[in-house]
Formats: structure tokens, C-alpha cells, sequence
């Protein structure tokens, strides 16, 4: 969502939310080297912060790149057999993106946005068969491409 206080500029607040889960029977974990009867893993990226974004009009047609910077969530929930374990980490990240949208009057249009949202998450101690093998990071990150309706005021 963003507010144009100038004919190009604006300023606004970018929210991202995206969840990927994957499940099985009989699944060879490579961390413990062991084969578990029921293994679910679900990982959600939850980001939200302030943008800044241009409007490039052209008769019909509208360009609006846009960056955020904000603080992006991560958690990591695994369950295998009887254990369950839950990961849960912060870090500042970064969303950019670029929108098209063609304009169907003069307050609505319907475009395509294509945006990247990313950022670094670290491990204290990393825990590998019960042994402890010091720190580790991971890079977290998103690629979506999403449609939408806009509506203006004037």
C-alpha cells in the first residue's frame, strides 16, 4: 500500500507472508542419518516494513518500482515420529519489486507485481548428532509474482 504525496514519489508499508510445507512416511533425515516413520516440516517468512516507491506513468500503462527495509520473521517447525522441534529466528530484511499495471479508467487499474524479499538468519550453535559445530547462517528469501485490482481516490 502506498501513498503518493508527489505525482512520481511515494511513500508506503510493504507486508509479505509465505508459508512452504512438505510431509512424508518413511523419510531418510539427512542431519541424523536415520530413517523416521511420519516427517512434516513447515517454514513461514513473515515480513513487514516501510517503502519507498516511483510511478513512471505512460498513457494506459503505469511502472512503480518500489524497496522496503523492515524486520523479517522466520520460523522452521519440524516434526518426525514423536519429537518436535521449532525454530525461530529475526533479521532485518529487504523487499523489492516492480509492478505493471494497466489502467482500465481513470481510479482502476489490474497489474502484475514481481517481488523479491530476502535476508540472513544465524545460528548460534548448530547441533549436528548431538555434537555441537559451532555457528552456521542461513539465507532466507522469496520470489513471488502477484496480480492485483488498484483503486484511486483522484
Amino acid at each position: 500500500m502506498h501513498y503518493f504525496f508527489r505525482e512520481n514519489r511515494g511513500l508506503g508499508l510493504n507486508m509479505h507472508y509465505c508459508s512452504f510445507g512438505t510431509s512424508g512416511n518413511y523419510v531418510t533425515h539427512s542431519d541424523a542419518e536415520q530413517t523416521v516413520g511420519n516427517y512434516s516440516e513447515t517454514q513461514k517468512l513473515y515480513f513487514v516494513g516501510p517503502s519507498f516507491a516511483m510511478r513512471h506513468a505512460i498513457p494506459k500503462f503505469l511502472l512503480v518500482p518500489s524497496v522496503a527495509f523492515g524486520p523479517m520473521f522466520y520460523i522452521d517447525r519440524k516434526e518426525s515420529g514423536t519429537s518436535l522441534n521449532e525454530f525461530k529466528q529475526a533479521c532485518f530484511g529487504l523487499n523489492a519489486g516492480i509492478a505493471g499495471e494497466y489502467r482500465l479508467s481513470a481510479k482502476t487499474g489490474v497489474g502484475l507485481k514481481l517481488s523479491y524479499t530476502f535476508g540472513a538468519i544465524y545460528f548460534n550453535s548448530l547441533h549436528m548428532g548431538g555434537e555441537r559445530v559451532g555457528m552456521d547462517n542461513r539465507d532466507i528469501s522469496n520470489l513471488m509474482l502477484a496480480a492485483f485490482l488498484s483503486f484511486r481516490t483522484r
